[in-house]
C-alpha cells in the first residue's frame, strides 16, 4: 500500500513540475518549482522502492540513492519561497550561495554515515518496508535542523511579504499559499521529531509525503496566474492547417507525457502489482521515460518547426515496433491495437507526413510479426473479451474526441473571422477618433458593439477633467424596440449611480470600484446580464464602459475577452485623445490666461482674412500694458500672473461676437475684430478698451492701476498676410506709447514709412563698423570746485554716408534689437581708451574716461577677464577709466551685477552709476552695488524755483550720496543759475551744455592744450 501511494505521489510531483514547465520554460518560478517537483519525484521514488523491495541489497542501493532527492528539497524549496516573495531581487551571490549550503554538507555526511557505518547490515524489513535499527546517523539528525530552519524561515518570509498586486484573488490565493505552507509543515514535523518512530512506523521514505499540500496549491496558483495572462490572446491556425501552433505544440507535450505516463504505468504494473524484477521490467519504463523527455526536449529547441515536426513524427513511428513486440511477449491478443492508436493520432494532426510514416511502420512492424510468429494460437479469457471492449471503447472515445476536435475547429475558425473582422474595424474606428468626432465615433462603435455582442443596451462615460462637463455617448439595441421602458430605466439608474460618483469625488478610492460590483451584483439579481468595466490606461481612470443584455443569461469567455479587448482599445483612444488635446493646448494656448498663443492666432488671424468680405473690414489690436514691469518688480511674479489673469478676463469681458483675443507674449496682447463695418467702429471699440483698462484691479486688497498703449493694423489697408497686420500694429503701438502712453493709434504712412527707414539703418549698420562710420564725440566734465576739465565722457556717434551724423538714439536701439550691441560696445571701449592714452603719449594732463557700458556688455562670461587681456597688451592704465552703468542693468540678478562690477574694480576701474534717481529702487541698490560715484539725472535742477522741492530733492540726495562715502556727479546743468546751485551745495563735478557739447577729439585736444596754457577751461555761456 506504501509503495502505491508514494509511487502515486511520484506521479503527482513529476506531472505538476512538467505541466508548469511547459507553460513557460523562461519563468524563474516555473524552473524553481520544476526543480522542486523532480527532487521530490526522486524522493517520492526511493520511497516507493523502500516500500516493496525484498532484497536487502535493493533497499540499499534506493537508500543510497535517496539523497539525491530529500538531500535538494528544502534548498529548492526555500528558492522557490524566495521567488514567489520578490526577495530574490535584492539577495547577492554569497545569499545565493548560503540557500544551497546545506546541500553538499548534507551529502557528505549522508554518504560518510552510510558507507562507513554499516548501516546495511542495521536494515530491517516490516510490513511497512525497509526502515533502521537505529535511527541516530547524524545526517538525519542534521537534516531535522535543516528542515526546521528552512520551513520557518519560510514562513516568516510568507507572513512578512505582501503579494504585489492588488486584486482580491491575488490576495485570496497569497493566504491560500500560506496556509498550506502551515499544513505541510505541519505534516512533516511528527516525522521529524520522531513521533513515527514512536508509534512503530519505521518507515526510511516517509518524507515526501508532507509537501503535497503546498506543492499542489501553488501549481494550481502559477497555472491560474499563467492562464490569466493569456486571456484574449487568440492565435490563428497556419494555412493548411488544423491547429495553431500552439494548440500543435500542446499535442505534443501531452504526447511526450504520454510516453512518460506509460513508462510510470508500466513500471506500477509489472514491479509493484506483479512483482517483476525492476532491471528485466524496467526496461520499457526507461525507454518509454526517455523517449517522453527526448520529445519534449526536442519541442522546447530552437530548431526550425518543419525540422523538428519530422524528427518528433519519426520517433513516434518508430515507437510502434518496440512497443507491439514487447506486448505481444505480454498479451498477442492486443498486440494489433498498438499501431490503431498512433493512427488516430496521426489524424489529429492532419499531417500527411505522419500518417505515411505510422502507416508504413504498422506494415512494416505487421510483416514482422508474420515472420517471427507465421501461426500463432490465441486464447482468449473472460479478461481478455472485457479488455477487448475496453480497447474498443478507448478507440471510439478518440475517434468521438477527433469529431469533436474538427467542429469545435470549424466553429473557432467562424468565430475567430468574426472576431478578427471585428476587432479590425473597431481599431479602424478608434484609430481615426479626434476630439472633434468622439461623439460620432462612439456611436458607431457602439452601435457595432451591440450587434456584435448580441447586448440590448451600451453606454460609454468620459469622466470630466479640470472644469470640463462628463460626457457620454449610448446606443440601443433590437430590444428597445420590443420594450423600451426596460432599456430606459436602467440607463437612467447607471446614470444617476455614474454622476453621484462623480460629484462625490470618488474616482480612485475604493468606494468606486464598490460601487461599480455592487451595481453589478444589483441589477444580475433582477435578471439582467452585464459586463462594466473601468476605462484605465497609464494608472488614469478615464471612464466607464458597460453592455447589457436582458435575455441572455451569460456571456462566454470569448464575449467577455472581446469585451475587454474593446474596452482597452477605446481607453487607449481616450488616453491618446487626451495627450493630443494636452499637447494641443500646450502648443497653441497660453498657460497663465487660457487663451491662444502667437502660433494658433497666426493661423486664426490667416483664416479670417480668407472669411473677410470685399465690403468688410478686419482690425487687428496690437496691445501692450504700460509699466507691467513695475508691477512684477514692486508686487511680485506671483501678483503679476494674477494681474495678467485678471486683466485676460477683462478683455474678454468686452469681446462681442466672433471678437477674438489672443496673448502674444508677456504684456502684449492681440485682438482680432473681424467684419468691421467702419473706421468708427473699431476706433470706438479701442477707445472703450482703454476706458475698461484704466480702472483700478483689486489684488490682495490692494488697488492696482495701469494703462495700455494699443497699435491698430487694418486688412487690407495695411496689410494683405497675418504677419503684415501683426508688424504694423506693433509700429502703430510702439509710436502710441512713444506718444504718452495709454492711448490708440492706428497704423499710417509715416509710422510705416518710419519702418522702411529702420530697416534700411539696419541693414546699414551691420557694416558700420567695419566701414569705420561709427565716430567718437567726447563731453568734457569739470571739476565742482575749480571748474577744470577733469574728464570726458566718450559719446557715439554715426557717420552715416548719406544720412549725415546720427545721434545714438537714432541707431543703438537697432543694434540692441539685432544683436550688434557687443560688437559696438567692443569697438567704443577700444577706442575711448586708445584716445585717452594718445592724448596721454602727447603730453597732456592725464584726465578720466567716462565709457557707457551696456547691459549686453555687462553680461558677457569673460569681460573682466578680456578687460584686463587688453590692458596688459595696449599699456593702459585702469585708474584713468570709468565704467558708466545705468539702472537698466538692475533688470538681471543682483548678485550676478555686484559679482562683475567688483571684478572691474580689481581692475582699477572706477564704477559710476549713471541717471542715479530715475527708477524706484534707485536708493535701495546704493549700499547693495560697489560703486564709486553716482550721477544725478538733470530733472532734479530743471525746476529750482518751483517751490523749493527741486532744491530740498536735491539736497537729500547730495546728503545721501556723502553718508555713503560717494563722489556725487550732477549732469545735465544749461544755465548760470543751474551752475552755481550745484558748486553753491558741494557737487565734486559737473557735466552740462553750459561747459561744454560733445566735440570730436581735435575740439578737445584743443581745450587742454589751453588748460596746460593757464586759461580756464570752460565756456562761459552756451552762446560762447
Amino acid at each position: 500500500m506504501f509503495s502505491l501511494l508514494f509511487y502515486g505521489s511520484l506521479i503527482l510531483y513529476f506531472y505538476t513540475g512538467m505541466y508548469l514547465l511547459s507553460l513557460d520554460t523562461r519563468d524563474r518560478i516555473h524552473r524553481a518549482f520544476f526543480h522542486l517537483c523532480l527532487s521530490l519525484s526522486t524522493w517520492s521514488l526511493t520511497s516507493s522502492l523502500l516500500a516493496h523491495v525484498e532484497t536487502r541489497e535493493l533497499a540499499y542501493g534506493a537508500l543510497l540513492f535517496s539523497v539525491w532527492g530529500w538531500g535538494f528539497t528544502y534548498s529548492f524549496l526555500l528558492h522557490l519561497v524566495l521567488l514567489l516573495t520578490k526577495i530574490d531581487r535584492s539577495l547577492k551571490r554569497w545569499q545565493w550561495m548560503a540557500v544551497y549550503a546545506p546541500v553538499p554538507v548534507t551529502m557528505t555526511l549522508f554518504y560518510a554515515n552510510i558507507l562507513y557505518s554499516g548501516v546495511s547490515g542495521r536494515m530491517l524489513l516490516s510490513h511497512m518496508g525497509w526502515s533502521y535499527e537505529r535511527m541516530e546517523l547524524l545526517a538525519f539528525t542534521w537534516i531535522r535542523v535543516v528542515y526546521l530552519v528552512v520551513m520557518m524561515l519560510i514562513l516568516y518570509l510568507l507572513y512578512t511579504s505582501r503579494p504585489e498586486e492588488t486584486d482580491a484573488s491575488d490576495v485570496r490565493q497569497w493566504r491560500l499559499m500560506k496556509g498550506m505552507m502551515v499544513f505541510s509543515f505541519l505534516l512533516g514535523l511528527p516525522k521529524i521529531l520522531g513521533f513515527y518512530e514512536a508509534m512503530g512506523w519505521n518507515l526510511l521514505g516517509l518524507g515526501p509525503m508532507h509537501l503535497l499540500p503546498f506543492s499542489i496549491t501553488v501549481f494550481l496558483v502559477m497555472r491560474q496566474k499563467h492562464l490569466k495572462r493569456q486571456d484574449g490572446i487568440v492565435l490563428l491556425p497556419r494555412r493548411g492547417e488544423l491547429m495553431s501552433v500552439r494548440t500543435h505544440e500542446r499535442i505534443f507535450f501531452y504526447i511526450s507525457q504520454g510516453y512518460i505516463f506509460g513508462a510510470f504505468t508500466a513500471f506500477g504494473i509489472e514491479v509493484l502489482l506483479k512483482r517483476e524484477e525492476i532491471i528485466w521490467a524496467g526496461t520499457l519504463s526507461l525507454t518509454l521515460f526517455l523517449t517522453g523527455i527526448m520529445i519534449f526536449l526536442i519541442l522546447k529547441s530552437r530548431m526550425s518547426i518543419r525540422n523538428r515536426d519530422n524528427i518528433l513524427y519519426l520517433i513516434i513511428a518508430l515507437s510502434i515496433p518496440y512497443i507491439t513486440f514487447y506486448q505481444i511477449e505480454k498479451s498477442e491478443a492486443f498486440a494489433w491495437t498498438v499501431p490503431v492508436i498512433f493512427i488516430l493520432i496521426a489524424v489529429i494532426f492532419n499531417h500527411t507526413r505522419l500518417l505515411i510514416y505510422i502507416s508504413l511502420m504498422t506494415i512494416l512492424t505487421s510483416m514482422g510479426l508474420w515472420m517471427v510468429r507465421p501461426e500463432s494460437t490465441i486464447t482468449f479469457s473472460y479478461a481478455d473479451h472485457l479488455g477487448r471492449l475496453i480497447v474498443f471503447g478507448i478507440i471510439m472515445t478518440i475517434a468521438f474526441l477527433i469529431n469533436r476536435v474538427y467542429k469545435t475547429r470549424q466553429y473557432q475558425f467562424e468565430k475567430q473571422i468574426d472576431h478578427e473582422r471585428f476587432l479590425s474595424e473597431m481599431a479602424r474606428l478608434l484609430s481615426s477618433a479626434r476630439n472633434r468626432n468622439l461623439k460620432s465615433n462612439l456611436d458607431v462603435f457602439l452601435e457595432r458593439s451591440l450587434f456584435y455582442m448580441e447586448a440590448d443596451y451600451g453606454s460609454v462615460h468620459i469622466f470630466p477633467e479640470r472644469k470640463k462637463r462628463m460626457r457620454k455617448a449610448e446606443y440601443y439595441g433590437l430590444h428597445d424596440l420590443l420594450n423600451p421602458h426596460i432599456n430606459h430605466r436602467f440607463a437612467e439608474r447607471f446614470d444617476t449611480m455614474v454622476e453621484e460618483l462623480v460629484q462625490e469625488k470618488s474616482l480612485y478610492t475604493e468606494k468606486f470600484f464598490n460601487a461599480l460590483k455592487d451595481f453589478k451584483e444589483e441589477v444580475q439579481g433582477e435578471g439582467i446580464t452585464l459586463m462594466m468595466t473601468p476605462l484605465v490606461e497609464s494608472g488614469k481612470i478615464l471612464g466607464v464602459m458597460c453592455m447589457c443584455s436582458f435575455e441572455r443569461n451569460n456571456w462566454d469567455e470569448g464575449y467577455q475577452n472581446t469585451f475587454k479587448l474593446v474596452a482597452a482599445s477605446l481607453s487607449s483612444m481616450l488616453y491618446k485623445i487626451g495627450k493630443e488635446d494636452e499637447l494641443y493646448t500646450m502648443a497653441y494656448y497660453d498657460h497663465l490666461t487660457g487663451l491662444p498663443n502667437r502660433l494658433l492666432y497666426e493661423k486664426i488671424i490667416r483664416k479670417q482674412i480668407h472669411e473677410t468680405r470685399k465690403d468688410e473690414m478686419l482690425a487687428l489690436i496690437f496691445l501692450d500694458l504700460d509699466d507691467f514691469k513695475n508691477i512684477n518688480d514692486i508686487l511680485g511674479h506671483s501678483t503679476g500672473d494674477r494681474f495678467l489673469k485678471e486683466f485676460a478676463k477683462k478683455l474678454k469681458s468686452k469681446l462681442k461676437g466672433k471678437d477674438l483675443l489672443s496673448r502674444f507674449g508677456g504684456d502684449e496682447f492681440l485682438l482680432i475684430l473681424p467684419h468691421a463695418a467702419s473706421l468708427e467702429e473699431i476706433e470706438a471699440f479701442a477707445q472703450e478698451v482703454l476706458q475698461e483698462i484704466i480702472k483700478p484691479f483689486l489684488l490682495d486688497e490692494r488697488e492696482v492701476r495701469t494703462g495700455a498703449s494699443m497699435g491698430i493694423s487694418i486688412y487690407p489697408q495695411h496689410g494683405r498676410t497675418g504677419e503684415e497686420l501683426i508688424k504694423f500694429a506693433d509700429l502703430a503701438m510702439y509710436h502710441a506709447k512713444s506718444h504718452g502712453k495709454n492711448r490708440y493709434t492706428i497704423c499710417s504712412e509715416e509710422i510705416k514709412g518710419k519702418f522702411v527707414y529702420e530697416k534700411e539703418l539696419e541693414e546699414d549698420l551691420r557694416h558700420a563698423v567695419e566701414r569705420n562710420q561709427l565716430v567718437l564725440h567726447y563731453q568734457p566734465k569739470v571739476h565742482g570746485k575749480t571748474e577744470e576739465i577733469i574728464g570726458v565722457e566718450a559719446l557715439i556717434r554715426w557717420n552715416h554716408p548719406t544720412k549725415g551724423l546720427l545721434p545714438p538714439g537714432a541707431f543703438l536701439p537697432i543694434a540692441e534689437r539685432t544683436g550688434l550691441m557687443e560688437t559696438i560696445d567692443t569697438w567704443v571701449f577700444i577706442e575711448a581708451c586708445s584716445q585717452n592714452k594718445a592724448w596721454q603719449e602727447k603730453g597732456y594732463r592725464k584726465i578720466s574716461m567716462s565709457i557707457n557700458i551696456t547691459p549686453v556688455s555687462l553680461m558677457q562670461g569673460d569681460m573682466e577677464r578680456n578687460l584686463a587681456a587688453v590692458f596688459r597688451l595696449n599699456g593702459w592704465d585702469p585708474k584713468y577709466i570709468e565704467a558708466e552703468i545705468t539702472e537698466n542693468n538692475m533688470v538681471f540678478s543682483v548678485d550676478h551685477i555686484q559679482n562683475k562690477l567688483k571684478a572691474l574694480q580689481d581692475i582699477g576701474i572706477r564704477i559710476s552709476l549713471d541717471d542715479f534717481g530715475t527708477a524706484y529702487s534707485s536708493l535701495s541698490r546704493l549700499h547693495e552695488l560697489p560703486i564709486d560715484k553716482v550721477k544725478i539725472d538733470r530733472q532734479f535742477i530743471l525746476n529750482l524755483d518751483h517751490e523749493g522741492r527741486g532744491k530740498n530733492l536735491y539736497d537729500g540726495i547730495l546728503d545721501l550720496a556723502r553718508s555713503l562715502d560717494l563722489m556725487v556727479i550732477i549732469e545735465g546743468v544749461e544755465t548760470r543759475e543751474q551752475a552755481d546751485f550745484v558748486r553753491e551745495r558741494g557737487c565734486d563735478e559737473i557735466q552740462g551744455y553750459y561747459y561744454h557739447r560733445p566735440m570730436p577729439f581735435e575740439e578737445v585736444e584743443k581745450l587742454l592744450q589751453r588748460m596746460d596754457g593757464g586759461s580756464l577751461a570752460k565756456v562761459m555761456s552756451p552762446e560762447n
